[in-house]
């Protein structure tokens, strides 16, 4: 599985809170994935955004608390910095029922596995499926 990081608000058990709404474990319908007619998440080139580490970031996404490790960091201090999985960002599966498309080197999306797992309640269900597996992970490579 790879190692991805993504910007999250949390519970109080300090895993991600999950939701359809920005930065929650989902996915928005239509800013992060398009649903055709009969509900299914269409394959288009988007997904649920992750970076290969916290580095890779956007400022707008770090935190400001950590600002003295990122001096342009102008997130909210709401989010954190979660991460799973520990091998290469390269595209490969996820979870069950999930892939890595990478996009870019300092982007990917997390999008169904099969057309046949491509509705969205599916999708979603499948991404909340990984919340026990997202942890804090707020270090700084050098």
């Amino acid at each position: 599985m790879p190692k991805i990081f993504r910007t999250m608000r949390k519970d109080l058990d300090d895993k991600p809170t999950i939701g359809a709404i920005r930065d929650c474990l989902g996915v928005r319908v239509p800013i992060d994935v398009d649903v055709d007619a009969n509900g299914n998440v269409e394959l288009n080139g988007k997904g649920m955004s992750v970076s290969p580490s916290l580095n890779a970031f956007p400022h707008f996404l770090i935190p400001r608390r950590l600002q003295e490790f990122f001096p342009k960091a102008t997130g909210s201090n709401s989010l954190f910095c979660f991460s799973m999985g520990d091998g290469p960002f390269v595209p490969s599966g996820v979870e069950e029922g999930l892939d890595l498309v990478v996009d870019r080197p300092s982007h990917g999306l997390v999008v169904p596995a099969r057309l046949d797992a491509a509705s969205l309640p599916i999708f979603q269900a499948n991404l909340a499926a990984t919340r026990d597996h997202w942890k804090i992970d707020e270090s700084v490579e050098v």
